[in-house]
């Protein structure tokens, strides 16, 4: 009896890890905000419904609108492979990286697939107290791109400060590219203890 009691809670705690990685699979992504708004996601809305909508917006009231989900549950696999090596003082590091969806659903903000580039080089200078880093993407199906240089200067064994800028760029309708315009210089003191 206590061989089947085993063997029953196995199966139980065998079955709830499937489930759990089943869900996992679907992931939240992100789709183009755009196509909420179209006219022909906005033709989908039943006429009743449209002229109550329409009727409350004459009246100056709110009206709750029925869109799509902006970030609906897709399926995906995302891999990835990269490497680094130390050469004379600097090490750089390229790595690719992939999403592709396994379902049909709206356009995302990631191309199907979408294959990134990331690349970075650090070199510490000045007896290590100096790291200097340039970091960058590159998104292939659409063109998207950021850059990330930056300066960390260590004072003594607490203390750590780093000055960056921070550029993305690319097409509207893409991961990246909607903060093409969201250029940033990024300042960090840290203190560690």
């Amino acid at each position: 009896m206590q061989c089947r009691a085993i063997v029953e809670r196995l199966r139980d705690k065998w079955a709830s890890r499937q489930s759990r990685q089943s869900r996992e699979v679907h992931r939240k992504q992100a789709r183009i905000s755009q196509d909420l708004f179209s006219p022909e996601a906005l033709a989908k809305i039943p006429k009743m419904r449209a002229d109550r909508i329409f009727s409350r917006v004459l009246a100056l009231k709110r009206a709750r609108v029925p869109l799509q989900e902006l970030f609906p549950d897709r399926d995906s696999v995302e891999w990835g492979v990269g490497a680094d090596y130390l050469i004379e003082g600097f090490l750089p590091l390229v790595q690719v990286n992939q999403v592709v969806f396994t379902d049909d659903g709206p356009e995302q903000l990631y191309s199907n697939p979408e294959t990134r580039i990331l690349g970075s080089l650090k070199k510490k200078v000045l007896a290590d107290t100096v790291e200097l880093e340039f970091r960058g993407v590159y998104a292939i199906e659409r063109a998207a791109w950021f850059v990330y240089p930056r300066a960390t200067y260590r004072l003594g064994d607490n203390w750590r400060f780093r000055l960056g800028y921070l550029a993305p760029g690319g097409p509207l309708q893409s991961y990246i590219g909607q903060f093409h315009r969201n250029d940033e210089f990024t300042l960090e003191a840290r203190y560690g203890f």
